[in-house]
């Protein structure tokens, strides 16, 4: 495990699936509260090993999508190539992880599919209308990107994948199972990634795991890791706020011990 200092401390909440929807209202109206104050991140000097059981552990992956990943996508063409290279390295380090990742590893990966005018505010004339729309080619898996046999799938509407009930429903038994580790992975880290730590943490919707996030699995578009003059970059005010409402952060996969 990681040390104790980074690893979220959950509390019961005894959940049943009747209960879920007045669950997940109340998360969303506790998102709008204050975080603990934001913890320091880790540097690259302070890479040191982390031991997970793979029997205990979940992966997920958060929109692996052609949209937010590949040139060919929404963000490409708006964007360029060169504000989704830390994409594409995530992708890439993604593909490489889960490679020689030890197969009793459960595997969750969500996608995205939006309604027209999801990211516009109802816009359909701005260049982010069709951002992932259902049926388009945005929703195809990134280049280099495979869910393999063994591993499920769901497809979320919102941003925060912790407001699709088979999201939640099937991490809630696996962890019933004793997988209390999740490793947290996907794209992008200032939105749905965030969003999606934020309410499973904040919310104790499920319990007891710990939420880590792997930084190197993790995508943000170039333009969001610049500082503007005093104020921190748009990354690392998400990490900020993943790990000031208790969700840990690992530097890289490379450290991952498997026992």
């Amino acid at each position: 495990m990681l040390p104790s200092r980074r690893i979220i401390g959950w509390h019961s909440l005894g959940l049943c699936v009747s209960h879920r929807a007045r669950v997940v209202a109340r998360c969303r109206k506790a998102l709008t509260a204050e975080c603990f104050q934001p913890a320091p991140l880790w540097r690259p000097s302070e890479l040191r090993s982390a031991v997970f059981s793979p029997q205990s552990t979940v992966l997920i992956v958060v929109d692996p999508q052609v949209g937010f990943t590949d040139p060919s996508g929404s963000l490409g063409r708006l964007f360029g190539l060169d504000d989704l290279a830390p994409m594409q390295a995530a992708v890439r380090e993604l593909g490489e992880f889960t490679s020689d990742m030890p197969e009793s590893v459960r595997v969750l990966v969500v996608t995205s599919e939006y309604r027209p005018g999801y990211h516009t505010k109802g816009d359909l004339n701005r260049p982010l209308a069709l951002l992932c729309v259902a049926g388009g080619s945005d929703c195809d898996l990134s280049m280099g990107f495979t869910v393999r046999p063994g591993w499920t799938r769901v497809v979320k509407h919102e941003i925060d994948a912790a407001s699709t009930p088979e999201f939640l429903a099937t991490l809630e038994g696996w962890i019933r199972d004793g997988r209390t580790t999740l490793l947290v992975s996907g794209f992008t880290a200032t939105t749905c990634v965030k969003e999606t730590v934020l309410s499973l943490s904040r919310c104790g919707l499920i319990s007891p795991a710990s939420i880590v996030v792997v930084q190197d699995l993790v995508g943000a578009r170039l333009s969001h890791q610049r500082v503007a003059g005093a104020e921190p970059s748009g990354l690392e005010k998400a990490y900020r706020a993943m790990t000031g409402c208790g969700a840990s952060i690992l530097p890289s996969w490379r450290s991952i011990r498997w026992k």
